[in-house]
């Protein structure tokens, strides 16, 4: 099959991407809460935070997955979808300003800015990811009580609140930590820390796209069938963007000791999961390529496989 289309042109891509980013940032925005009392610094740290210049990759994948499914009569469903496509973000920010503490990753900077425990203190980004949590959890609530119960939204809220707990991001953020020391003992066969690699990333980043993803599906009207193949997809995309970034990074893991799948692994091995990952992904979006965006106006095809070409060739 032919997936070349004029989204898959790199630039045009990644302007489409930017312009979709411009209107998630927009809408983030929009959903912080306005009358959150300044003293103290929590709600500037907040902000700081959820607005530190992601790609916001996932409520971009959740707004393409709805369209696949959207049948552009249910304006409420549009609603929905922004809610949700806030949440995530609040989820996702939280996550990593967690991951950024000092008795986690200890990192002092991020996308060239100080990270939130840098810049306002430990205790202060404790509470800034703490409140990014529950705040995402009172967004879904919100939905939920504008829908009356949809079972739409049940079914996206649970898959959001799974994906991101102890069977999906945070267990993975647990294994990451128990990894440090335990792949460094004798006697651990490459097959088993090969294993326990992809487990980690299965949990720490690819749960979220899989939540991204299903949220959308579920949102957009998808059956439950539909949903667990996006399900599938978020996987294996969220699986290759994590390598591509591993990749990336090699040099820079190598010199702190940092334990990712590209350290312990190779280059060599990284790439070849890499592009399984990327195959994989491929063969849902051909099962999916002839329905068409009526939201969106361009088909699956069209933006999934100029995704599968980003992840492959992006260089930051």
């Amino acid at each position: 099959m032919d997936l070349k289309t004029d989204l898959m042109k790199k630039m045009d891509f990644e302007e489409y991407l930017r312009d979709r980013k411009g209107k998630i940032d927009s809408l983030v925005a929009d959903f912080i809460p306005k009358n959150a009392a300044s003293e103290g610094g929590l709600f500037e740290a907040v902000r700081y935070s959820v607005m530190s210049g992601g790609k916001r990759i996932r409520p971009i994948l959740m707004g393409e997955t709805f369209g696949l499914f959207f049948d552009g009569k249910d304006e409420e469903a549009l609603s929905l979808l922004s809610i949700f496509q806030a949440a995530i973000e609040f989820i996702h920010s939280y996550s990593l300003v967690h991951d950024d503490l000092p008795a986690m990753d200890d990192d002092e900077f991020r996308r060239g800015k100080k990270t939130t425990h840098a810049e306002f203190g430990e205790a202060l980004a404790i509470l800034a990811g703490d409140t990014m949590l529950n705040y995402a959890y009172e967004l879904v609530a919100m939905a939920l009580g504008n829908s009356h119960g949809d079972d739409r939204v049940v079914r996206a809220f649970s898959a959001l609140s799974q994906k991101a707990g102890i069977l999906g991001m945070t267990g993975g953020q647990g294994l990451d930590i128990f990894l440090d020391g335990y792949l460094d003992k004798d006697g651990i066969s490459t097959e088993e820390k090969k294993k326990l690699l992809l487990e980690m990333i299965s949990g720490k980043t690819c749960a979220l796209f899989e939540a991204s993803m299903m949220c959308g599906a579920y949102l957009g009207g998808a059956s439950a069938g539909e949903a667990k193949d996006m399900e599938t997809l978020g996987h294996y995309l969220g699986l290759a963007f994590q390598l591509r970034d591993d990749i990336l990074d090699i040099e820079q893991d190598r010199k702190i000791g940092k334990k990712t799948y590209v350290t312990v692994m190779g280059e060599d091995e990284a790439t070849a999961a890499l592009g399984h990952s990327l195959d994989e992904a491929l063969s849902i979006i051909i099962k999916y390529s002839h329905m068409q965006h009526s939201y969106m106006q361009h088909s699956c095809t069209e933006f999934f496989s100029a995704f599968l070409s980003y992840l492959k060739e992006r260089v930051m």
